[in-house]
């Protein structure tokens, strides 16, 4: 019998329905044992077996253009508790083989570490990991469409025009200027002078000027008046 436990939420968190899928799933299999979601325990109360979720990751997943999507992968620790050693043998293998036949389950490659039964406060048994994904999506509201045209405002952006000097205010041609942040650059002309276009009011930026292999980070301030020249002053 294979439960689907690949549990998509919208909206809600439903990780409870994991849970509750699992439960139903390993009991169809564990016969007259007692299961549930508990960690380990050494109480000698006859067949029991144990789904505790111990460790969940986030996990890669595309995003369709209308929904937040987050994929988490969750682990949980399955292992069986009898009297008898051979009885917790027989359901263990029972719902390991299940497990592996199933293509909604992913079980783990190593057994489980003795530093987490130390964690635990149990004595190790036989035991082994399941991995089940999970996905929360959020659906997004669409935009309502435009129905006019697009119009930018000039006052936003301006034009930053600035000046490069060298040793005793010597004009430096050829030099790069660049505003990394908003991938914008400029050369300046034979009297050391370059534009920038297209410059955000307002935002404090950093930019790089470079000449003959000495470069200088300096700064550009949001408030500024666009009928002065920023003037940068490289040690050449």
């Amino acid at each position: 019998m294979h439960v689907r436990c690949i549990v998509e939420s919208k909206g809600d968190i439903v990780l409870d329905e994991v849970g509750k899928k699992l439960l139903s799933w390993a009991a169809s299999m564990a016969g007259d044992a007692r299961v549930d979601l508990g960690p380990p325990a050494d109480d000698g109360a006859g067949t029991r077996v144990s789904l505790y979720l111990f460790d969940l990751a986030r996990a890669a997943a595309n995003r369709p253009v209308q929904q937040r999507v987050w994929t988490f992968v969750l682990h949980f620790l399955v292992s069986v508790d009898a009297p008898a050693p051979l009885d917790a043998h027989r359901v263990l293998a029972s719902i390991l083989a299940a497990a592996l036949e199933s293509p909604e389950f992913d079980v783990g490659d190593t057994p489980p570490s003795v530093e987490l039964w130390r964690a635990l406060g149990v004595r190790p048994r036989p035991a082994f990991t399941l991995h089940v994904r999970w996905q929360h999506r959020k659906e997004l509201k669409q935009a309502p469409p435009v129905k006019q045209p697009l119009a930018i405002g000039e006052g936003l952006l301006s034009t930053l025009s600035g000046i490069v000097l060298g040793t005793g205010d010597v004009p430096i041609m050829s030099a790069s200027v660049r505003i990394d942040s908003l991938g914008r650059s400029a050369t300046t002309d034979q009297n050391g002078r370059f534009r920038i276009a297209g410059v955000p009011r307002g935002i404090d930026l950093r930019l790089r000027a470079n000449a003959k292999g000495v470069e200088l980070e300096c700064a550009a301030p949001g408030e500024r008046d666009d009928k002065e020249d920023l003037v940068i002053r490289l040690p050449l």
